[in-house]
């Protein structure tokens, strides 16, 4: 991953723990539902961020397996470590890595996950994720669709007039190694895109299929902050002079005002969720 994207990651880790990640936890539940990870499991929960996953799955594999969490952001991983630490999970373990070049052997691990963390080219992504994994051993992972639609299109289109004509180097990092990532990623829109990718770097097994989930927000200024929580959208707001993020407060409550109602506001999310075996 990319120093910049890692720089803020570690920005904001606490606030991704705080708001975005209770968000993700439906996800995460279904996700472990593809397989019955049984006591004694090793496990890897490859991008692993705050814990989220690790500390799902480590009561399977209990205190006589291996939940091992590898990832870019050494601010996500000290929450991680935390938590599992507050939870009693000796079986857990956080480590800084890429997830694209593996500090593991062959064949190291049981069941291999990897919740919306997916980055890197994805057929030498998904190759090295088969590396590791045990012979008949289960890869689970899921993804954001591609194209998202209402509340999530509106901030970013509302967002990209306010966006900077000369940006700093920050900035222009930032954008070049998203749009290189959207540009890796944009064959893979729809289940059968990734059963078919998948099975070319030698899975097995694969299925993969929609989940649909919606989220609440009690009113607009915590989906307003959830959304501004995105790794370029916290670019683009940092790089805004006072003027111009002002201005984008108002206008991105006005663009929001007509998805709320009284309860606050509700959006429907979809991701892609695939479990395979090697």
């Amino acid at each position: 991953m990319s120093h910049i994207l890692i720089d803020l990651y570690d920005e904001f880790a606490p606030e991704y723990e705080r708001t975005r990640v209770p968000r993700f936890r439906p996800f995460v539940k279904r996700l472990l539902q593809f397989y019955d990870t049984r006591p004694g499991s090793h496990v890897l929960d490859a991008g692993c961020g705050t814990g989220l996953v690790a500390t799902m799955v480590a009561p399977r594999a209990g205190h006589g397996g291996k939940v091992l969490g590898v990832d870019a952001s050494e601010k996500m991983l000290e929450i991680a470590r935390h938590k599992a630490s507050g939870f009693g999970f000796d079986q857990c373990e956080f480590v800084r890595g890429d997830i694209t070049r593996l500090d593991a052997a062959d064949d190291s691990f049981d069941v291999v996950i990897c919740s919306f963390a997916l980055w890197g080219e994805p057929r030498a992504l998904f190759a090295e994720l088969f590396r590791v994994l045990k012979p008949h051993g289960a890869l689970l992972l899921q993804n954001w669709e591609t194209e998202r639609g209402g509340i999530t299109r509106t901030f970013n289109e509302t967002l990209r007039p306010f966006s900077t004509l000369v940006p700093d180097e920050r900035v222009s990092q930032a954008r070049a190694v998203l749009a290189k990532h959207r540009a890796e990623w944009n064959e893979l829109q729809t289940p059968a895109d990734y059963e078919r990718v998948l099975r070319g770097v030698g899975f097995s097994q694969v299925s993969a299929q929609w989940f649909v989930n919606s989220t609440h927000f009690k009113n607009l200024d915590e989906c307003i902050e959830f959304h501004a929580l995105g790794v370029g959208a916290r670019a683009e707001l940092g790089a805004m002079d006072d003027v111009t993020r002002a201005q984008f407060d108002s206008a991105i409550r006005a663009a929001l005002q007509p998805f709320a109602n009284e309860r606050g506001v509700d959006e429907e999310w979809r991701a892609i969720q695939v479990s395979a075996r090697k």
